[in-house]
């Protein structure tokens, strides 16, 4: 399976793969918001699919949706194709997806 190797600072933090589904890394940098300190971090996550059908499940390799980086840091994804990677910190149901009717 195609799986992502993320590495900050040159020490390996996660391997995370999805067999069928979305595999997805995120950097984020929010200012701004009310009341709350600014927000460096990222994220890898993904959306299993099971069965083809709209039953999938979230996943997250990310304590609390994220993890926190400083200025200075450097990050790096490594492409890797891999039997396995290591299990996902969360899951849960996604939510159904409402269809479409197709165009005309």
């Amino acid at each position: 399976m195609i799986c992502f190797e993320v590495y900050r600072n040159g020490k390996k933090i996660r391997t995370a793969g999805i067999e069928e589904g979305l595999l997805s890394f995120s950097l984020m940098h929010v200012t701004g918001r009310r009341n709350r300190s600014e927000l460096l971090g990222f994220n890898i996550s993904g959306i299993i699919d099971h069965d083809h059908d709209d039953n999938g499940e979230n996943v997250t390799w990310s304590p609390l949706n994220r993890m926190s980086v400083k200025v200075g840091d450097k990050l790096a994804i490594k492409i890797v194709d891999r039997p396995k990677c290591d299990n996902p910190v969360r899951r849960r149901p996604a939510r159904k997806r409402k269809r479409r009717p197709p165009a005309t």
